[in-house]
């Protein structure tokens, strides 16, 4: 399984593009679902670093990266509808056989 994948089962899920997932737009909705596609990418990728992890979520720098991880670890328990999301989304993963790595 590659990043683009995760990408795409993400993309799918949130009924958008992977485009919008690389793209640099802010919208609320949006920046939450790219968050917990770089969180899922990391979890199912430790050894990858977080440059080239922002690489494949539209060039972002390792401190974009790293800041995504922390603002949704700070959300998650703020937001209910963002566990949810991130609870299905694992669960779709393991459906698609996806093993961490």
């Amino acid at each position: 399984m590659t990043p683009l994948q995760i990408q795409n089962i993400a993309a799918d899920y949130f009924h958008i593009s992977v485009a919008d997932l690389k793209s640099h737009r802010r919208s609320v909705a949006l920046t939450r679902q790219r968050w917990l596609t770089i969180d899922l990418t990391r979890e199912y990728y430790p050894r990858m670093s977080l440059t080239e992890l922002g690489l494949h979520f539209g060039g972002r720098d390792h401190n974009t990266i790293t800041n995504a991880i922390v603002r949704l670890n700070e959300e998650i328990p703020l937001y209910h509808d963002l566990a949810r999301h991130q609870t299905v989304l694992r669960q779709r993963l393991e459906q698609a056989t996806i093993q961490p790595s």
